[in-house]
This record gives C-alpha cells, sequence and structure tokens, in this order.
C-alpha cells in the first residue's frame, strides 16, 4: 500500500466514527498505480489530497468492493472503418455505444463504470483537467477534489509515448449514493492536445479496482486510423 493509500485510510478511518453523529459525504482516492501490457515507464506526479467528510450506505451494500486480482480483463475495439480505439476492459461489462467514439462499459449491478470518449476535443490536457474542474464545481455541489495527477508512459504504438492529467473526486448521486471518480484526460507524445478521456467510476470502497481497471485501460490503449 502507498504512503497516499495509507494516509487517506487513516482520515477515513478517523471521520467514520464522526459519520455515527454527522451526515455527510466522503470519498477516498489511492490505490497503487497497476502497471499493465508489458512493463511501460512511468511517470507520476500527485497533489496532497483533500480531507474527507463522513460516509452515506453504497447504493448495493450486498455488492462488495471491487477487488483488483479478482477483475479479468478483454480486448475490445470500437469506431469506425477509418478509425477506431482499441483497448483492455474488465470482463462481463456490458458495452453502451454512445456515438461512434464514445462509449461507457458497465459492470453487475450498474455500480461500476468505464467510460472512453475520443471526441475531438481541442483543449491541451492541462487546459481540460482545469475545465471540469471548474464545470464540477459550478454544477455539483457535492464534489469533493482529492487529487491532481500528472504522469507520463512509454507505448508500443505510433507516439511512443502518452502523458496525462488525472482529475479525482467525488459528489453524491441522488440515486446510487456516494460515487468516486478518476477523470483521465490523455495527449499523444508530448503535444499536450487532449486525444481521449478514460473515466472510471464507483464507490470509495472500489478505489484500488476502479484505479487497476484504469491503470489497464490506459496501458494497452490503442487509436488507430
Amino acid at each position: 500500500m502507498t504512503p497516499r493509500n495509507q494516509a487517506v485510510l487513516a482520515t477515513v478511518a478517523g471521520v467514520a466514527v464522526g459519520g455515527l453523529i454527522v451526515a455527510g459525504v466522503a470519498a477516498l482516492v489511492g490505490g497503487d498505480r497497476h502497471e499493465a501490457g508489458g512493463t511501460p515507464s512511468t511517470t507520476v506526479s500527485s497533489e496532497t489530497p483533500a480531507s474527507v467528510t463522513p460516509t452515506v450506505p453504497a447504493p448495493d451494500p450486498t455488492a462488495g468492493p471491487l477487488d483488483p486480482p479478482a477483475i479479468k480483463f478483454v480486448t475490445k475495439t470500437f469506431g469506425t472503418k477509418t478509425a477506431h480505439i482499441k483497448l483492455d476492459v474488465p470482463d462481463g461489462w456490458k458495452y453502451i455505444r454512445q456515438d461512434e467514439y464514445n462509449a461507457w462499459f458497465t459492470g453487475p449491478h450498474g455500480i461500476w463504470r468505464l467510460r472512453v470518449d475520443a471526441t475531438a476535443n481541442s483543449h491541451s490536457i492541462d487546459q481540460q483537467l482545469v475545465l471540469r474542474e471548474r464545470s464540477l464545481h459550478k454544477s455539483t455541489p457535492s464534489v469533493k477534489v482529492f487529487g491532481r495527477e500528472h504522469g507520463s508512459q512509454e507505448v508500443s504504438w505510433g507516439p511512443g509515448m502518452i502523458t496525462y492529467r488525472t482529475l479525482i473526486y467525488s459528489y453524491t448521486n441522488k440515486d446510487k449514493g456516494l460515487r468516486f471518480v478518476m477523470n483521465r484526460f490523455i495527449a499523444l507524445g508530448d503535444s499536450g492536445r487532449t486525444a481521449i478521456e478514460i473515466t472510471t467510476s464507483g464507490r470509495p470502497e472500489d478505489q484500488a479496482g476502479l484505479d487497476a481497471v484504469l491503470a489497464q485501460a490506459t496501458a494497452t490503449l490503442v487509436l488507430q486510423g
């Protein structure tokens, strides 16, 4: 377990008692960065997560946390005849097409989600992170931002490297309760321009599994066409 995980878990443990008295929301950030698809070179820097607040019940208490060792991956390709996206997704997660270059993959119970969106975007990954965070604060009063990560990773195709920014946050959904989100903006090479977004979401207790899904999707991503 990383120091970041330890610190957040300790914070959550501390506020759990307070949660019996004060209603609120909580989120949990972390999970070790899992390597996949060989041993690509990766660098990551993180800002210090914000403090957390007490938790609310999960939408489905019978569903256990998303466990990284239990996740099996399959390769999925979608897009058009002239351009398509290929990456690993959890086996058994349902593919839901949004448009040619935008898809959701949802897990059992509808609790876990992987979103992949390669819709044209003129913003840099730094601009996109700032804009997304600003939009969330305006539209979602319950949002809590826990981290902003900068990273890069070698790939075996086209650009040879991808760079990314990741916004980590939680918010309260009226139907599903507290949601934990890792929203990653990826650029090809060192161009900085946002080429694709990959996002995982679930509950705070799913954070290690969501982290593994995001890492696998990032490591196996190939844009063709």
